[in-house]
């Protein structure tokens, strides 16, 4: 099974736009706009077609509007289990009879619900019941397993000629994604289809264990995994952002496979879905395709949004952790989402910063001081449905102190509030923008992506095309003002790993 993992992807800008004149790459995605064409079904699912007969390939991207910020306590990770369970097939592929399966897995749910039960009445729990209820799950696992022909979703695509099977899922989306050859559409829509609208959770609680087993490699086993889990719990008090991507242990061992079909059912509804097409393609048979294969898809209500809100900080949050680690120092500020007109100048503030060898933060950090090795900044962590942080770290370089770094970073902030950003810095980032975008528009997993996320995020695909109007009209006025307002010391969290024994030290107070 080819699953995706969800990290925090830090995006180095390469800057094609250089290359190209800009009037001309205008005229290009205006005439991309017109070839968009948006299919809608009566359940609610949205389509977006794209036609492109460079290679006879097609991508496409399912974004599922549902993330870990949707989670309800007690079933934190369920959303990236959802993404799993994805791969698992249907009541059609991979199972020998699904009707027995079937009847075996509810047997093996009232087994896992009557150890859970016993589970919770902990020290009270009886230890001879608990072996014996133990026991009987297990029999029951192995019996609805018997049933599984293991990864034959994924084989089947193999098989077609399939590339770049995966998934992802973070605090506000899941995103399904791969490519086939073009004659091979058909089958995308039957395997995709059926896997929204008949989806199997098999092997359900093997899997969990799985999921354990990554959030211990991605925060137990990890120094800047733990901190980063630390931080968010220090930066968000109300908004459940701050509950984090892959939920608790406590709540891997015990939500149960009902609650994941429950979960499914509120939030993998048609309506809350986009599913962009983008390579060589017949748009008319497509549309047909679409409507003999996704119409099934019952037509529920859109989920509820969350309405809790994060109240403003009041005072500056710090974390500091001891680990024999490389020192590690991260700041992250309460900045808008990202529909709000202040965030692609909070993005210019940040890149100007941290990214690149033209930053500040490198130059002076990395390039003269050497007291770091890496820095980097972007904006919203975990999400960006909702308000949410721009973070930027640094790895101090071995055997330099990161308060230095801090101190420094700070120093670097305060320059920026009082000097302001150049004209040539603005433009720099303004390069880097658009050749970061112009890339991603011309690949066809990137145009997919971009489409489906500008559909669910930014009311409505067209303004993806927007998007180079609103980078020429910023101004270094408007980077400055966003830069006084957000980077100050009361709306900001810290957080860094120090070596053992030393956080007794004098803080940065700066």
């Amino acid at each position: 099974m080819k699953v995706g993992r969800s990290t925090i992807v830090l995006v180095a800008f390469i800057c094609l736009v250089l290359m190209y004149p800009h009037e001309t790459c205008a005229e290009g995605y205006r005439d991309l706009e017109k070839n968009v064409v948006e299919h809608t079904l009566p359940n609610g699912h949205t389509f977006l077609l794209v036609k492109r007969s460079t290679a006879p390939v097609f991508s496409f991207c399912t974004l599922v509007h549902a993330g870990a910020v949707d989670e309800q306590y007690g079933i934190g990770g369920i959303a990236h289990m959802m993404e799993h369970m994805a791969f698992k097939g249907t009541e059609t592929v991979g199972t020998t009879d699904f009707e027995a399966e079937n009847e075996a897995m509810n047997r093996e749910d009232d087994a896992y619900e009557a150890l859970l039960d016993e589970k919770r009445k902990g020290i009270f729990a009886d230890s001879t019941r608990l072996e014996s209820l133990e026991a009987a799950f297990r029999a029951a696992q192995e019996e609805a397993n018997q049933y599984v022909v293991p990864n034959e979703y994924s084989k089947i695509l193999d098989r077609h000629g399939a590339s770049g099977v995966n998934a992802g899922t973070g605090a506000d989306m899941t995103i399904y994604f791969y490519s086939l050859p073009s004659n091979k559409i058909e089958l995308w829509a039957l395997m995709e289809s059926d896997r929204l609208t008949n989806p199997v959770f098999r092997e359900f609680y093997q899997e969990n264990e799985v999921v354990q087993e990554e959030r211990r490699q991605r925060l137990e086993s990890s120094p800047v995994g733990r901190l980063l889990d630390e931080f968010l719990s220090a930066a968000y008090k109300e908004h459940p952002y701050g509950h984090g991507l892959i939920g608790t242990q406590s709540d891997l061992r015990s939500f149960t496979r009902r609650e994941g079909t429950e979960f499914r059912n509120n939030y993998y509804v048609a309506r809350n879905m986009t599913t962009v097409i983008v390579g060589d393609m017949d748009i008319g048979d497509t549309k047909k395709l679409l409507d003999t294969y996704f119409s099934a898809m019952p037509d529920r209500p859109l989920p509820p949004v969350v309405d809790t809100r994060e109240p403003p900080q009041a005072a500056e949050r710090r974390i500091i952790m001891e680990d024999s680690a490389q020192p590690f120092f991260v700041v992250g500020y309460h900045i808008p989402d990202q529909r709000h007109p202040d965030y692609p100048a909070i993005q210019a503030a940040l890149d100007i910063l941290a990214n690149g060898r033209t930053a500040r933060l490198y130059k002076t950090l990395v390039k003269e001081s050497k007291i770091a090795v890496q820095v980097g900044g972007f904006a919203g962590y975990p999400g960006a449905q909702y308000n949410t942080i721009a973070m930027v770290y640094a790895v101090a370089s071995a055997g330099q102190d990161v308060r230095e770094v801090e101190t420094q970073f700070h120093k670097i902030v305060q320059s920026m509030m009082e000097e302001g950003i150049t004209e040539e810095e603005l433009d720099g980032y303004k390069a880097r923008a658009k050749a970061q975008y112009i890339r991603q528009l011309r690949s066809d997993n990137g145009l997919a992506r971009m489409l489906a996320t500008y559909q669910e995020f930014h009311g409505g695909w067209r303004n993806l095309f927007r998007y180079l109007d609103t980078i020429d009209s910023m101004t270094t006025d408007d980077v400055q003002r966003v830069i006084e307002t957000t980077f100050v010391k009361n709306n900001r969290t810290v957080g860094i790993i120090v070596p053992p024994a030393e956080t007794g030290e004098e803080e940065v107070t700066q």
